[in-house]
C-alpha cells in the first residue's frame, strides 16, 4: 500500500520526502532556458511579422534599424545552432549464451574519456536555430531590397512603426541571452558493450538436476534465464544432441603409445616419454 497523508498512524515520524516548496517544473537551467526562448522567440515573431507587411510605409531610418535589429537577432541564432553534444561510446562487456543476452543486475556507469570519444553533433535546439536563421535571412534580404527602392519609401515617420521596432530589438536582446543558455550540455552515450558469444547451454555436469541461483547467470535460476523449465531443458537437450553429433563427426585425437611406452604419438607427432628415475 503507498504511503499518503491518511495511512500514517497519529505520532508517526516523519522520514523526509519531498520538501516544501519544490517545484513541479524542470529543475535542470538549460530546460528552463530553452522554455523562455521559445516563449519570447514567439512574441518576437509577432512583432516581426507585423513590421514586415508594413515595409512600404517605413523611412530610410526604420528600415535600417530594422535591418540592425534582424541582423543582430539571426546573429544569436547562428551562434545558437553551432552548440554540439559530445558523442561516447562505453565500454564493458556482456555474456551470451547461444544468443541469448545475460541481464546486468547492477550495471556500471558509462566511463566518458577521450578514448572512447566518438565525435560529436548538434543537440535538436541546435538543429532549430539553424532553421530560424535561414527564416530570418530570407526577411533581412526583403528588409534590404526595400531599401534599394528610396524613391517609393514614405517620408512621413510613423511612431507606431518606431515603437515596433524598439520592441523588438528587447525582445531580440533577451531572447539571445536565452538562447545562448539553452544548450543541452547532456552527452550522448552509445552503449556498445564487448560480447561474449558461449556456444553452450548452462549446466552442472555433477547436479544435472539442479535448478537453483546459478552465480554465472547472475543469481538467476535457468528457469528465469530462459522464460520457464520447459524452455531450458529443451535448450539443454538440444545442445546435448549437437554435441554428441560433433563427437561423432569429428572424433577427437588421442594420444597413441607404442608398446615399448617410451614414446607417445599425438596428431602424428612423436614425443619422448622421461621415465620417473630421471626427472630429478
Amino acid at each position: 500500500m503507498p504511503r499518503t497523508s491518511t495511512s500514517f498512524q497519529p505520532g508517526h515520524k516523519g522520514m523526509g520526502g519531498r520538501p516544501k516548496g519544490a517545484r513541479n517544473g524542470s529543475s535542470n537551467a538549460w530546460r528552463v532556458a530553452a522554455k523562455s526562448a521559445r516563449d519570447v522567440g514567439r512574441r518576437a515573431d509577432e512583432v516581426q511579422t507585423g513590421l514586415m507587411g508594413r515595409l512600404a510605409t517605413m523611412t530610410l531610418g526604420q528600415l535600417v534599424k530594422f535591418a540592425q535589429v534582424l541582423r543582430k537577432r539571426r546573429a544569436a541564432y547562428i551562434q545558437r545552432s553551432n552548440h554540439v553534444k559530445e558523442i561516447f561510446r562505453t565500454g564493458g562487456f556482456e555474456i551470451s549464451y547461444r544468443g541469448k543476452v545475460l541481464p546486468k543486475r547492477r550495471p556500471s556507469p558509462p566511463a566518458l574519456t577521450k578514448s572512447n570519444r566518438l565525435g560529436e553533433q548538434p543537440d535538436a535546439g541546435a538543429r532549430r536555430a539553424a532553421k530560424k536563421a535561414l527564416d530570418l535571412e530570407r526577411d533581412l534580404q526583403k528588409v534590404q531590397e526595400e531599401l534599394c527602392k528610396p524613391s517609393e519609401m514614405s517620408v512621413t515617420k510613423v511612431a507606431e512603426l518606431t515603437s515596433g521596432i524598439a520592441a523588438l530589438d528587447e525582445l531580440s536582446k533577451a531572447e539571445k541571452i536565452f538562447l545562448g543558455q539553452s544548450g543541452d550540455p547532456r552527452p550522448v552515450v552509445i552503449r556498445r558493450p564487448f560480447r561474449i558469444q558461449l556456444l553452450g547451454v548452462p549446466h552442472d555436469p555433477l547436479r544435472p538436476d539442479y535448478m537453483g541461483p546459478a552465480r554465472i547467470l547472475g543469481g538467476l535460476t535457468p528457469a528465469e534465464f530462459y522464460g520457464g523449465e520447459e524452455q531450458y531443458r529443451a535448450a539443454l537437450e538440444a545442445y546435448k544432441k549437437e554435441r554428441i553429433r560433433t563427437i561423432e563427426s569429428d572424433p577427437p585425437s588421442h594420444p597413441t603409445l607404442k608398446s615399448d611406452r617410451s614414446t607417445v604419438v599425438i596428431d602424428g607427432e612423436e614425443y619422448g616419454i622421461m621415465p620417473d628415475e630421471m626427472a630429478d
